[in-house]
């Protein structure tokens, strides 16, 4: 994320981009983000 890298989903087309600032935000997203690195 700090790299300017973005993250698009295919099958539900979400978006991580980084751009929040919200930790409540970042903190579901990073989580989002292990799940499917995990399961990929």
């Amino acid at each position: 994320m700090d790299r300017g890298i973005v993250i698009k989903t295919v099958i539900n087309r979400m978006t991580f981009d980084g751009a929040t600032t919200d930790p409540i935000q970042q903190a579901v997203r990073d989580a989002l983000i292990a799940f499917m690195a995990a399961t990929a």
